[in-house]
């Protein structure tokens, strides 16, 4: 009994571990890239998403990708605070759709649940953002709507081909979702 829960505290132990190290990233990412804005930050905070999604779960992953943009709001990176659910549930639709996909289609084909999972978020952002401004927010600049539609399907994307390709190097007994 004594053995199995200190194997289990390990176990728990270590996914905490590689979160915290997961999330720190992104947050180095996010801080140090600030002035590069979304065409760096964007691909490289979604590359870890799809990484943490790997190696610790969709649930970590989802925490992660919760945690990144409040900091962003918080360090004043984000404008607005109405835009953090928007984003929230952006990085959510990301990882679901892409945990749920890519452990069901065979490694070869990992491009598919990418490209289907950056399609849903960005869908799931343009129409968030789009009910955002105009129910909450009448006025909304129009940049601000843009740059939390289109853009984001090419930074999902962006970060999806770096994720699958570091995922490539990562030894088989870091990730915990392996597809088929």
């Amino acid at each position: 009994m004594v053995q199995h829960i200190e194997k289990r505290s390990k176990a728990i132990n270590e996914q905490l571990t590689k979160t915290g190290v997961l999330l720190a990233l992104a947050l180095c990412f996010q801080i140090g890239l600030f002035p590069f804005a979304q065409p760096a930050v964007g691909p490289l905070v979604n590359m870890t998403l799809l990484v943490a999604t790997s190696v610790v779960g969709p649930i970590p992953a989802m925490v992660i990708g919760s945690i990144t943009p409040l900091m962003a709001f918080m360090l004043g990176i984000m404008p607005l605070p109405v835009l953090l659910p928007v984003v929230m549930l952006g990085n959510t639709c990301f990882i679901i759709v892409f945990q749920v996909l890519s452990t069901k289609m065979p490694k070869k084909y990992q491009a598919v649940p990418l490209l289907i999972s950056a399609f849903a978020k960005y869908v799931v952002m343009a129409l968030m953002i789009r009910f955002v401004g105009q129910l909450i927010m009448p006025g909304m600049p129009d940049t601000l709507i843009q740059a939390f539609s289109l853009p984001q399907f090419y930074t999902a994307v962006v970060g999806g081909i770096m994720a699958l390709t570091i995922m490539r190097y990562l030894p088989k007994s870091m990730i915990t979702n392996e597809p088929k």
